[in-house]
């Protein structure tokens, strides 16, 4: 699936990029790389995208959309931590009481 096909309200994984090096460098430096989490927030006019990532919103072109693989995530995958930590955190030795 593309991230032009994926619907709107939907959280989806980039999984692949299909564009020059140079524009595909320019998207990894957006948070756009493989593995990044992002939510479909509206479909905008002539098949693109507006996408939200790592806090930042950004419109794709409905052809850069259509090279830019996805797949689909349900809502508990999407939201689920990235980084668990179990146990507590100790301060470092020169902050301690």
């Amino acid at each position: 699936m593309t991230l032009r096909d994926a619907p709107e309200g939907t959280h989806v994984r980039l999984t692949g990029v299909r564009l020059s090096d140079d524009v595909t460098l320019r998207l990894h430096e957006m948070g756009l790389r493989p593995g990044a989490i992002a939510r479909v927030t509206q479909h905008a006019a002539f098949g693109g995208r507006v996408v939200a990532v790592a806090g930042s919103r950004y419109a794709i072109d409905s052809t850069t959309a259509d090279l830019i693989d996805v797949e689909l995530l349900d809502a508990r995958t999407a939201t689920a931590p990235q980084h668990v930590t179990t146990g507590p955190i100790d301060a470092p030795a020169a902050l301690r009481p």
